[in-house]
């Protein structure tokens, strides 16, 4: 699929050692839950990518943990999602690590997005709120915001291309 394609495009996570034939039936799994989670939105699966590399790098490492310590308290999933209640629930949140979370943290991930982008009313304010918790800019979301348009490239050349 083009989002499979888009995630072998970018880097790998430094220092990590995987197989190619693993990381690559990892990151088909992760591409199916993307795919999912957008519901054919190419630009809600660009955003996915680009969000999940900038906080994990799609690490298999990673998403093998459960929630994790970091800056802003504990943090879950490839898309390094914190506890908000009104957009999961702690039962609901809990799930999210590992290889079995996964396709579920994709719809919560893609959850947060939408809910980010609303209320900032732009891709670039949704990554800075959801990096920070509580604003719609911060100079960070714009190396995200260029991830997310030249992965929207990729999925959209590649789907006129098919």
């Amino acid at each position: 699929t083009p989002i499979f394609y888009a995630l072998l495009a970018l880097p790998r996570p430094y220092g990590e050692v995987e197989a190619p034939e693993d990381r690559d039936a990892r990151l088909a799994r992760v591409a199916v839950a993307i795919d999912d989670a957008s519901e054919g939105d190419d630009e809600m699966a660009a955003a996915l990518v680009s969000f999940g590399w900038h906080e994990s790098k799609f690490s298999a490492r990673v998403e093998a943990m459960g929630p994790r310590k970091d800056t802003k308290g504990e943090a879950i999933s490839l898309w390094s999602l914190h506890l908000v209640p009104s957009l999961a629930p702690w039962s609901e949140w809990r799930a999210l690590g590992g290889e079995a979370g996964m396709p579920a943290s994709a719809i919560v991930a893609a959850r947060y997005l939408a809910w980010a982008r609303g209320r900032c009313r732009s891709w670039q304010g949704a990554f800075s709120m959801l990096a920070t918790g509580a604003r719609c800019s911060w100079a960070g979301a714009r190396q995200r915001e260029w991830q997310r348009r030249r992965v929207l490239g990729w999925l959209r050349a590649a789907r006129e291309a098919a």
